[in-house]
């Protein structure tokens, strides 16, 4: 039966309008989120990798990052990983975080990242 239902959902064309439908869901969130990460920071921010799945990296150039012994950045109930977590060669990479927004709608994004502002500057 979900054979059935996913054959005929590709063939009436629903899987490529959904697809189209995500995709600029995601579009969106993730500019919400440069913008406010872009905006809060004024300009001491580096971004990489935004035109790639739904996380980013972000340098933040001038800031408090404190990264804890498991490689997470942890402030006012916020967990950010590092990539200083997954780094093969550790210390030079603390102050890049990992910005996953899949799970996020705009607000929360919007709130996530005035609080991170807060807390870092």
């Amino acid at each position: 039966i979900e054979q059935s239902a996913l054959n005929l959902f590709i063939r009436d064309g629903s899987f490529e309008k959904h697809v189209f439908k995500m995709g600029k869901m995601y579009e969106k969130k993730r500019n919400v989120l440069i913008e406010s990460l872009k905006a809060g920071f004024d300009g001491s921010i580096t971004i990489f990798g935004e035109n790639a799945g739904l996380h980013l990296v972000a340098k933040i150039n001038k800031s408090g990052v404190r990264i804890d012994n498991d490689g997470y950045l942890r402030t006012d109930g916020i967990v950010i990983p590092s990539v200083e977590r997954h780094a093969v060669y550790k210390g030079k990479y603390e102050d890049h975080l990992v910005f996953g927004y899949g799970n996020l709608d705009t607000g929360q994004i919007r709130t996530g990242v005035k609080r991170l502002v807060r807390e870092l500057t």
